[in-house]
């Protein structure tokens, strides 16, 4: 039964009879007024608690949030461990993945540098057998050069030789 209800307020036990008390002495009836007064604040006073109480949770109701709370609290750990697991799955999907794709590469890197070896070694010996031709070339030029300075050389020593004898002849007639 609630305090708000109307039986409550209006009950025989609130309201006193004129005509009872009457004959009663004053102490009495100023005993009476006090605490008629002090039940009209009583009854405030339940009134703004009761008000408050159907506000307030109950034990029952603290221990079900509770419960749910529980449950949930219990679901998102349920529910992380699952991410957990699944993260775990995708990264090691992933590292066996970038594994793969370092190995390709590496792979790939070592057949360019092989490629660009066998290039380097044909356009060396390319150049190689250019520079060969070309010294034999200058070779063969600087014999025929030096050929032609001797065939000079010798020219010019025949030369010098017959004139140092013409000379050497010429004098010694003069002085015999």
């Amino acid at each position: 039964m609630s305090l708000h209800d109307s039986h409550f307020r209006t009950g025989p036990w609130c309201q006193l009879d004129p005509a009872a008390t009457q004959d009663d002495d004053p102490p009495m009836q100023e005993r009476i007024k006090r605490l008629e007064d002090h039940a009209v604040e009583t009854r405030e006073r339940l009134i703004r608690i009761e008000t408050t109480l159907e506000h307030v949770a109950t034990t029952s109701a603290l221990a079900a949030q509770s419960a749910r709370m529980e449950g949930m609290g219990c679901e998102l750990r349920q529910e992380m461990a699952g991410i957990k697991s699944e993260l775990r799955q995708e990264m090691a999907g992933m590292k066996s993945e970038l594994r793969q794709e370092m190995a390709e590469m590496k792979s790939e890197l070592r057949q360019e540098m092989a490629e660009m070896k066998s290039d380097l070694r044909q356009e060396m010996g390319g150049m190689k057998s250019d520079l060969v031709t070309a010294m034999g070339e200058m070779q063969v030029g600087l014999i025929k050069h030096m050929e032609g300075i001797r065939s000079d050389l010798m020219r010019w020593f025949i030369t010098v030789a017959l004139a140092l004898a013409a000379l050497a002849f010429t004098a010694a007639r003069f002085i015999h």
